[in-house]
């Protein structure tokens, strides 16, 4: 209990724009485990396009556009709100 998809302002937060590409693009000396390079679901809905979602891509660092039954990686969050002002 307790635990939610990000919102893509905190999924997006942990790109750090100096890695680049095959990534993961984290900081240097993270402390996450086991991350794929690749697209990662945000709990955000495209704001003009209510089936598609935001992902990051940690391959390259962007944000893209998926569909809600396309294949992804997901990073579960504990606690908060999780607010997606859009």
């Amino acid at each position: 209990m307790g635990w939610r998809l990000p919102t893509i302002q905190e999924l997006s937060s942990l790109v750090d724009p100096s890695v680049g590409p095959p990534g993961p693009t984290l900081p240097v000396g993270h402390p996450f485990q086991n991350l794929i390079a690749g697209g990662y679901f945000s709990a955000s809905t495209h704001p003009q396009f209510p089936t598609w979602v935001l992902v990051v891509d940690f391959y390259n660092g962007v944000v893209i556009n998926g569909t809600k039954d396309g294949k992804g990686f997901v990073w579960c969050v504990r606690g908060g709100q999780g607010v997606d002002p859009q």
